[in-house]
């Protein structure tokens, strides 16, 4: 790995946290920290992160298949997931265990005591993919963690409106139905993602 990435996110984390941002947080379940990594940093990451990514595309379907006994291949892929990134390529455990992120989680979720790092996932939208449908991800997460598990989303790249960037329900914490109005915000207020901004969800 680039020596500029090492050194970068090794540093210690500073302050990212500030209350409006926190209030922001409380108040919509999601709020997002820009200019949170150095794109150029990611860019020196990313075909590392891609090729875990495809050396492990497969994994999902086998899992998929495994769970609901089908052997056919699903005709209405959503995404190429990939779990456990660290166990299959430690060398992103630089960024993934990165001090910015663990501060940034504490901060927003006042845990004083510290937090614990749950997993990391790769998700890639290809070309002909179908939408992802509504959700929380507190209810995929085996443990009782009461609103206390916090997802950071991270793009590697430049997501443009058109390419279908992710849409975030604001209270979604409280009510995972998400009821229309809700949804139809969301959509309606989405906008393109920069590479180095992630947008951090309390589910």
């Amino acid at each position: 790995m680039p020596a500029l990435v090492r050194a970068s996110l090794r540093s210690a984390p500073c302050v990212l946290v500030f209350h409006p941002t926190l209030v922001l947080f409380c108040e919509r379940s999601h709020v997002v920290l820009r200019g949170f990594f150095n794109p150029k940093e990611l860019e020196e990451l990313a075909p590392l992160l891609r090729k875990t990514t495809a050396d492990h595309a497969g994994d999902w379907e086998e899992y998929m298949q495994e769970r609901t006994g089908s052997t056919e291949k699903s005709t209405h892929k959503q995404f190429i997931r990939v779990f456990n990134l660290v166990e299959k390529e430690p060398r992103l455990a630089e960024l993934l265990y990165s001090p910015r992120l663990a501060k940034a989680a504490r901060d927003l979720e006042d845990m004083a005591g510290g937090v614990r790092f749950y997993q990391a996932q790769s998700f890639f939208k290809e070309s002909g993919d179908t939408g992802s449908m509504w959700h929380a991800d507190n209810y995929a997460c085996p443990l009782d963690t009461s609103n206390q598990l916090t997802t950071a989303w991270l793009p590697f790249v430049e997501v443009e409106r058109d390419m279908g960037p992710l849409a975030f329900a604001r209270g979604s914490h409280l009510d995972s139905e998400i009821p229309e109005p809700i949804r139809a915000l969301a959509l309606a207020t989405t906008t393109a993602a920069p590479c180095g901004r992630i947008t951090v969800l309390l589910c």
